[in-house]
């Protein structure tokens, strides 16, 4: 199998159908889903490592309307990136709202 750039991790492997080499300022913005299809956050930054490769993403998480939101920095093993069937972008994790504001708050 080969190693998917757009995951930027070696561990993960071929995507699934659907799955995408997206530009980060195409993630920047795009609505993060639970696995119940529920909004539970938007992305904020694509996080890179010193080697280059992407590390995760920060998600904007909690608040209303963007009041009292918290970034919080979520592995790209816990996301999925694809399209839908009509092409539109599509972010999943399968960690819930409870869960990702628990994580600790990401200092920009």
């Amino acid at each position: 199998m080969k190693s998917n750039p757009t995951l930027g991790s070696p561990e993960q492997t071929a995507p699934a159908a659907g799955t995408v080499g997206i530009k980060a300022s195409k993630l920047v913005g795009a609505t993060v889903k639970n696995a119940k299809g529920d909004s539970i956050g938007e992305i904020h930054e694509v996080v890179l490592g010193p080697d280059g490769r992407a590390e995760g993403l920060v998600i904007d998480v909690g608040g209303f309307l963007g009041i009292n939101e918290k970034p919080v920095l979520v592995r790209w093993s816990d996301v999925k990136i694809q399209t839908d069937s009509n092409g539109r972008l599509v972010v999943a994790t399968n960690l819930d709202k409870s869960q990702l504001e628990k994580l600790p708050e990401y200092k920009l």
